[in-house]
């Protein structure tokens, strides 16, 4: 048998280190590709494009390669983000029945001071971006907020039994000087804040690691009993808390603003002549340019036979073929993200609501999916943020914790011929599928519950009834033209004598004057 009192003990200690080595370096890397792809989406690309040109050529600066991008990042991520493309519907439920009263108001108060369908619509596109991002339930100017928190300002502690759970939540928070535009730093003194957040504490720490009490509460305790953080991840996470992806994406975009790039050199170098000289020394270092020239020495070109030569030669690079290499390319990251590549055309004939919806079936699907996530998303969200007002807002206006969020996620419309649209609502409302109180909620999105609706409805119904009242012929042109002013008009051309004696009575209609109809 070997001697195995040769072989060195690895001790405990050793491991941990390692692991605690593994996972800082894997922590930064993450936050560094989360940083990157928040700059290709919000169009910050050139520092990037730079890069990969360094790595493309041996002296791109000799080149005078201008950097050119388009941003198919932003446009993919927000053609696929649909989950929020109308508002949803919310609702307070206590056993199946829709909560009144005071618990009612403060809900949907709560909902639109945090302004939660314009925040949510960014955290389904950041969500298809980082693939994880949390969203923050936090008390700001007597309301609840929603803060965004993306990967690159965020530590976790993973619970040890389920690692996809967060044990305690750690935001690096900082303020970007915009007066003196020198170092980061915020209005308590530090260049950068620890928050830091587990379901029992709640702590900030300056950037030395000095606790700071008088910027949470004094003791240090957390007021709600839960980490006030959601984290919504693109889909369920298998072993691990981050999920990952999207890497097609980036890559598409760093290899596209690279042809971009070389196609915009290629158009200025064909657009002009290059000056050819035959019979001088070239100079060191000589670029091809149209802006320079190529000098040749004559015993190199003619074998010491020919006569000095000046002309211009015009370079023919492939410049349709390489259009049609990255129209393919952006036909490809579309296809691989369920796009239909006549979201990205530049022309074309109107299709029908059909035919448009046929072509997105995939993306119809994808979303379909998506909706099953944010369902879960959206109730734990609500308890956090029931937990924010709860805890803070003002005496008999508690949203009550047996209440339950009900919530509907509008469907996709497609555009279709108006008069095809109005009868599919007409007869799902004869069927009773529908009612007329949500045909005008898809008719006006400022209008948010049934309520307001049927409101509507019955001002609108009072109204025709008034304006049939005083259009007994039925003719539109009537009502048309009372409200004008204009005169009706007889057989003989001539204006009509009105009936009212008041000369500033004759062109109103009997439902606009003080009177009945």
């Amino acid at each position: 048998m070997e001697n195995l009192g040769a072989i060195p003990i690895v001790s405990l200690q050793m491991i941990r280190e390692s692991i605690m080595r593994a996972k800082l370096a894997a922590n930064a890397e993450r936050k560094i590709e989360s940083a990157k792809r928040l700059d290709y989406y919000r169009g910050d690309q050139e520092q990037h494009l730079m890069r990969v040109l360094a790595k493309q050529f041996k002296h791109p600066e000799r080149l005078r390669l201008q950097p050119t991008f388009s941003n198919i990042v932003r446009r993919i991520i927000n053609e696929v983000s649909v989950v929020y493309k109308r508002p949803a519907q919310r609702s307070l439920m206590i056993n199946g029945k829709k909560v009144e009263g005071k618990g009612a108001d403060a809900f949907s108060k709560m909902y639109e001071n945090a302004r939660a369908d314009a925040v949510l619509k960014k955290v389904n596109r950041y969500t298809n971006l980082l693939n994880t991002i949390g969203v923050q339930a936090v008390w700001r100017n007597e309301a609840v907020a929603l803060d965004v928190l993306t990967p690159d300002i965020l530590n976790v502690v993973q619970n040890a039994m389920d690692p996809t759970q967060a044990s305690a939540v750690i935001i690096e928070q900082g303020y970007a000087d915009t007066v003196t535009l020198e170092g980061p730093s915020n209005p308590f003194g530090a260049t950068s804040l620890f928050i830091a957040w587990t379901e029992e504490s709640h702590q900030v720490f300056d950037e030395q690691g000095r606790p700071r009490p008088d910027l949470a509460n004094e003791s240090g305790a957390n007021p709600y009993g839960m980490i006030p953080i959601v984290f919504f991840r693109d889909s369920y996470p298998d072993s691990y808390f981050w999920n990952e992806g999207s890497f097609d994406l980036i890559n598409a975009q760093e290899t596209l603003n690279v042809f971009l790039t070389e196609l915009n050199q290629l158009v200025k170098m064909q657009s002009f002549s290059v000056p050819v000289i035959i019979g001088d020394a070239p100079p060191e270092g000589v670029t091809v340019d149209p802006s320079n020239f190529i000098s040749i020495p004559l015993s190199d070109a003619t074998a010491g036979k020919g006569q000095p030569d000046f002309k211009f030669v015009s370079p023919s690079p492939k410049i349709a073929e390489i259009i049609e290499v990255i129209r393919e390319q952006v036909r490809r990251i579309a296809d691989d993200w369920g796009l239909s590549m006549d979201s990205f055309k530049l022309s074309g004939s109107p299709a029908s609501g059909l035919s448009l919806k046929l072509s997105n079936i995939r993306l119809i699907e994808r979303r379909e999916d998506d909706v099953a996530l944010y369902m879960d998303y959206e109730r734990e969200l609500f308890n956090v943020m029931r937990a924010v007002w709860n805890a803070h807002c003002p005496g008999g206006e508690e949203i009550p914790d047996k209440a339950e969020l009900s919530i509907n996620f509008a469907e996709l419309n497609f555009p279709e011929d108006p008069a095809a649209e109005d009868q599919r609502w007409i007869t799902q409302i004869n069927q009773n599928v529908r009612s007329r109180a949500q045909w005008l909620m898809s008719i006006d999105p400022d209008i948010k519950t049934d309520e307001e609706a049927v409101e509507k409805i019955e001002s609108n119904m009072e109204i025709n009834a008034k304006t049939r009242s005083a259009l007994p012929s039925g003719d539109p042109s009537e009502l048309i033209d009372a409200l004008t002013g204009r005169p009706k008009m007889g057989p003989d051309g001539k204006p009509m004598e009105a009936d009212a004696k008041d000369p500033a009575e004759k062109a109103k209609p009997p439902f606009l004057m003080g009177g009945k109809a």
